[in-house]
This record gives C-alpha cells, sequence and structure tokens, in this order.
C-alpha cells in the first residue's frame, strides 16, 4: 500500500467525531496488473495484512475498496479478493464499503460485476 491521508482533513475529521475510511484502489487502475493481484493469493494477503495494519495503528473505521477498470472476466476474483477483505476487517471491528460503477447498458460487460 502507498498514499497518505491528509492530516488536517484528518484532524477535522477527528474534531466532529466524523469516520474515516480511506480508499484502497488498484494501481493506475490498470486491468492487466489488477489482474495478476487478483489472481495472487500470497500477494493479496499481505495487501489485507497491510489494510488491517492501516487501519489499526490510524484508528481508521474501516476502508473503501475502489477498484476501477477490472477486466470482466476477474468479477469472480474480485468479489473473492472482496469477501477476504470484509471477513478480515469485520473480525476486528472495522468497517468496508465499495464504489461500484454498474452496468447502465447492454453493451459488452465492461463492468459487469453483478455479485
Amino acid at each position: 500500500l502507498y498514499g497518505d491521508v491528509n492530516p488536517q482533513m484528518t484532524a477535522i475529521a477527528r474534531a466532529q467525531q466524523i469516520k474515516i475510511l480511506p480508499l484502497v484502489g488498484n494501481a493506475g487502475f490498470d486491468p492487466d496488473l489488477t489482474h495478476v493481484f487478483l489472481t495472487n493469493p500470497g500477494a493479496q494477503q499481505r495487501a489485507i495484512a497491510s489494510i488491517l495494519q492501516l487501519c489499526q495503528q490510524n484508528q481508521y473505521a474501516g476502508v473503501q475498496i475502489d477498484f476501477e477498470g477490472i477486466h470482466f472476466t476477474d468479477r469472480d476474483a474480485f468479489t473473492r479478493f472482496y469477501q477476504n477483505v470484509a471477513d478480515t476487517l469485520h473480525q476486528h471491528h472495522f468497517m468496508v464499503a465499495i464504489a461500484l460503477i454498474p452496468q447502465l447498458t447492454n453493451a459488452p460487460p465492461a463492468t459487469d460485476y453483478l455479485k
């Protein structure tokens, strides 16, 4: 994982008792790199451990998963990854949200995540 959360925004949110859920996304929304990640259980476990550590160390309420540009053939792999993230974080009382783009047409299923 890489990135940061604006410390001023974090302080303002905490002062107002607003829950903080940083975004966790796929690097560059690259479908090929995302496929490699989604088919590598070891990489996924390391990512999940890092996400959990991020929440614990920074006292975040959880995370929002925002993967974009995923091959539609990786739908099931993405669903499994999300379920594993959710299972792990929920065991530690953290929240998990997801940003999804709905399929709005009958065009080829570039974003067919109906699960």
